[in-house]
């Protein structure tokens, strides 16, 4: 980088940085300096958009090999180093409509449903405010019984691959044998109050799948 334009980039601001929360606060972001251009793509993508009655949650990876405390490590990944970013796309036409970097833990996180389903009860949020009528896709990572029937009380449709040892699933789906086979019967949760179909299907693998 030459001087002349590290002088530039040096100059460049996006937010105010004097009333940037202090570390240790509720209110600490470490995306503050950037949260505004962060919005103001958010509201160019939603803007944009010309969505279907189909959606997409799922995390991908950008690549960055620099010093960050924002870097993840992924080994599993094509791309195993850089930050992580929550995704909701249109399922038909792959756009981008509306994302989250990941800042890691923080204090204050809501542990209702655990960090994948917050992500997703994050990410609709909009689409419950606007009374959005269709269908949300996403894994394992995000899915739960939870998740599932909070998407169902608020008028979305979902469907989602499953775990086999999460606590919360039927015993007959954790210990199915039979090649193909479909369930109705809920767990015993407090949370959930209405029947969330599983599916168990065993052909190279074995994979299961709860929707509504």
């Amino acid at each position: 980088m030459t001087c002349k334009r590290f002088k530039v980039l040096e100059n460049l601001h996006l937010n105010d940085n004097s009333q940037m929360p202090a570390r240790g606060t509720p209110q600490f972001d470490k995306l503050y300096k950037v949260r505004p251009l962060l919005e103001l793509l958010n509201t160019a993508c939603q803007r944009c958009a010309k969505t279907t009655t189909s959606q997409s949650i799922d995390e991908s990876m950008n690549q960055f090999k620099g010093i960050s405390s924002l870097k993840q490590y992924m080994p599993l990944k094509p791309i195993k180093r850089g930050y992580k970013v929550w995704t909701k796309a249109d399922s038909e036409t792959g756009y981008v409509i509306e994302f989250q970097i990941y800042t890691g833990k923080r204090d204050d996180q809501s542990t209702e449903f655990g960090l994948g389903a917050n992500v997703v009860k994050c990410l609709t949020q909009k689409l419950v405010d606007e009374g959005y009528r269709g269908h949300v896709t996403f894994d394992n990572f995000f899915a739960s019984y939870e998740i599932l029937q909070y998407l169902y009380n608020n008028g979305i449709y979902a469907t989602a691959t499953v775990n086999s040892n999460r606590a919360d699933l039927p015993l007959i789906v954790k210990h199915a044998k039979s090649q193909k086979q479909e369930y109705t019967k809920e767990p015993k949760s407090k949370l959930s109050k209405r029947r969330i179909p599983m599916a168990h299907q065993k052909q190279c693998g074995v994979c299961n799948v709860a929707g509504h």
